[in-house]
C-alpha cells in the first residue's frame, strides 16, 4: 500500500461529525473550576481526617508511653499557605478567604471547641505574634498549634465586626503525625513515625465512624510497635491480595485500586506475625475507638464492604486476616468492652498473662 492509499485509508476513518467550537477562555475557567472543586474535596477530606485522628490520639495518650505532644483541635487556612495559582483556586472554593488565618473546622469535642472557636473566625495572631504561613498544602494546618507543653494558648480572633481573644489549653495527645497520600489505592498503613491514609481509602469509607476503626486500627500499629511493617512491609489494612486480575475486577467495579492487589502478591512471606499483628490492630484499635467516644456497634460492617470490593478477601488470607475472620473478631471484642462498660471497668485492652520463670534448682556438687 502506498503512502498515499494509506494517507486515504486511515482519513476515512477519522471523525466526520462538525462539533461546536468551544473557545479557550471556556475551556480554562472549567479548568480551574475543577482545580477548586479538587481543592476543596481535599480540604473537606483533610479536616475530617484530622478531627478523627485528634479525637484518636488524645484518646490514646495513655498507651503512647513518652510519644506525646499537646493538640488544639483546629484546622485553619489561608491564602499564604499555598503556592501560585493554588491561592486563586481556594479563593473560589472559599469565598473571603484572604493572607489572615480562617478557621475551616474544629473537632467535636475539642480544646479549641470548648474555648468557643468557630468554623469562620479570623485568627489574626498567636500570642500577640502574626501567624506563620506554612506555604505547604498537603501539610496539616493545625500542626503549627500543636504544642511540645500544655501551656495555653492566647488567639486574637476576629467574629465578623466583633474582635476578641481566646485562650485554649491543649490536650494530651499521642505524638504520630498523620498524613494523607494522594493515590487512589484503597489503602491505609503506619510505621513506628507516623500513620498514613490514601485517598482512595477516604473515597470509600462513608462515615466518620468508618475512617475511626480504619485509622484506630492503623494508630494500634504504631502504638503496639509493631516495626518494619508500614508501606514496604505489608501492614495495609485492605491487605487481602490474589492476583492482578482482581483490579481489572475493582477497575470494573467502580473501585480503582491502583494495582494494589497484584503488588501485594509477594508480600506474602514478609512477615510471619502478619495476620498476629492485624487482629491485635483490630483489637486495640476498636478500644482506641470507644475511648474515643465513637459508636462502635456498627463498625464491623466495613469489612462486609470490604469483602464486595474485594471478593477474595472472604476466603483468602494472606499477610492478613480474612474479611469474616475480622468482622467476628471485631464483634467479640465490641461484647468485651460493652462488658466492661456495664461493670463501670476502665476501657484498656486485655493483655496475656506473662510468661513466669521457673527457679532453676542450685547445682548440686559431686560428694
Amino acid at each position: 500500500m502506498t503512502a498515499a492509499m494509506m494517507a486515504a485509508a486511515l482519513g476515512a476513518c477519522a471523525p466526520t461529525t462538525q462539533r461546536p467550537e468551544v473557545d479557550a477562555k471556556s475551556l480554562r475557567t472549567e479548568t480551574n473550576q475543577q482545580y477548586a472543586l479538587l481543592l476543596q474535596n481535599h480540604l473537606e477530606q483533610r479536616s475530617l481526617f484530622d478531627g478523627v485522628v485528634h479525637r484518636l490520639s488524645v484518646a490514646a495518650s495513655d498507651f503512647c508511653d513518652a510519644r506525646i505532644n499537646w493538640r488544639t483541635g483546629f484546622l485553619t487556612l489561608s491564602t499564604d499557605d499555598v503556592n501560585g495559582a493554588a491561592g486563586k483556586l481556594l479563593a473560589t472554593a472559599y469565598p473571603g478567604l484572604s493572607s489572615t488565618p480562617m478557621v475551616i473546622s474544629v473537632t467535636r469535642g475539642s480544646a479549641a471547641e470548648r474555648a468557643g472557636l468557630k468554623t469562620g473566625d479570623l485568627v489574626t495572631a498567636m500570642g500577640g505574634f502574626p501567624i506563620p504561613a506554612t506555604k505547604s498544602f498537603l501539610e496539616s494546618t493545625s500542626a503549627r498549634f500543636n504544642r511540645a507543653t500544655n501551656a495555653p494558648i492566647t488567639l486574637a480572633i476576629r467574629r465578623g465586626d466583633q474582635t476578641s481573644d481566646l485562650v485554649i489549653t491543649p490536650e494530651r495527645a499521642c505524638d504520630y503525625p498523620s498524613n494523607i497520600i494522594v493515590d487512589s489505592s484503597m489503602n491505609a498503613f503506619a510505621t513506628e513515625k507516623d500513620i498514613n491514609v490514601q485517598t482512595g481509602m477516604l473515597d470509600f469509607l462513608k462515615s466518620e465512624e468508618e475512617l475511626a476503626l480504619i485509622m484506630g486500627h492503623e494508630l494500634a500499629h504504631s502504638l503496639r510497635k509493631h516495626g518494619g511493617m508500614g508501606a514496604k512491609g505489608g501492614n495495609m489494612v485492605a491487605g487481602q491480595v490474589a492476583g492482578g486480575v482482581l483490579d481489572v475486577i475493582a477497575a470494573l467495579g467502580g473501585v480503582n485500586t491502583g494495582g494494589y492487589f497484584s503488588k501485594s502478591g509477594g508480600a506474602m512471606a514478609r512477615n510471619i506475625n502478619s495476620q498476629d499483628y492485624e487482629n491485635e490492630a483490630d483489637y486495640v484499635g476498636l478500644y482506641i475507638m470507644a475511648r474515643a467516644g465513637y459508636t462502635i456497634d456498627d463498625a464491623p460492617k466495613v469489612w462486609r464492604r470490604m469483602a464486595v470490593s474485594d471478593p477474595s478477601s472472604i476466603s483468602h488470607a494472606t499477610t492478613h486476616p480474612t474479611a469474616p475472620e475480622r468482622f467476628v473478631n471485631l464483634n467479640a471484642t465490641i461484647q468485651e468492652i460493652r462488658n466492661k462498660q456495664a461493670a463501670g471497668l476502665p476501657l484498656i485492652p486485655n493483655e496475656q498473662p506473662k510468661a513466669v520463670e521457673t527457679p532453676k534448682a542450685p547445682a548440686v556438687g559431686n560428694p
